[in-house]
């Protein structure tokens, strides 16, 4: 009997390592027809639009990081200031005149490493909310700024007085992660006022 529970055993043991594998090859299918994909439509796009080619790249980047790259812990802080920085240039194709977007980012030591995607909630939710008058201009303003072993992020955008309700793209989740991975080395400033949003995290690596 022992000898028969112990071969079940190895048996289910056998079953959970296939399954594991398949859902890992499977995982890496998905992605692959993905950018075969982007290729393909990157190949149809006349040669002389480049404002289509510059936005496919961009994606393509934006998706190559979240599949590969995010999928860690901690990542350089240059490698998710450049994620920010082709996030916010996919932004710039989709708005108008009438939307101001400054992004400054001021890296010093490009190989300290953060937690991935912290900051795109709240950068997110600024194009999700912000104003859209017709009277007067609209902004988005992003900052990332380290030194030494602290990093600021800044995200200020104008939003409509009127709509008060401001649930977010997880917020919640950005919250709870700061808690756990950060504990009390970090300061999370949230405000809303004279029509304005402001974000304020500072972090202690």
């Amino acid at each position: 009997k022992a000898q028969y529970e112990s071969k079940q055993r190895l048996k289910n043991i056998q079953i959970v390592q296939l399954e594991t594998e398949l859902k890992y090859l499977k995982s890496q299918i998905n992605p692959h027809f993905l950018f075969n994909g982007l290729n393909t439509i990157f190949g149809f796009i006349e040669k002389s639009n480049y404002q289509a080619k510059d936005a496919l790249i961009q994606f393509s980047d934006l998706l190559r990081y979240n599949l590969y790259d995010a999928d860690v812990d901690k990542i350089e802080l240059a490698k998710e200031a450049a994620y920010l920085e082709s996030y916010v240039a996919i932004q710039r194709l989709r708005s108008n005149a009438n939307l101001n977007i400054d992004l400054h980012i001021n890296v010093d030591m490009r190989d300290m490493k953060v937690a991935p995607l912290l900051f795109l909630p709240f950068v997110e939710n600024a194009f999700k909310y912000v104003s859209h008058d017709d009277d007067k201009l609209n902004f988005v303003q992003i900052s990332l700024v380290q030194k030494d072993n602290k990093v600021s992020f800044e995200c200020i955008n104008s939003f409509d007085n009127s709509s008060t309700e401001r649930k977010g793209i997880g917020l919640e989740n950005v919250k709870r992660r700061l808690d756990l991975l950060y504990h009390e080395k970090y300061d999370l400033f949230l405000s809303s006022e004279e029509g304005k949003w402001h974000v304020m995290l500072n972090i202690s690596t």
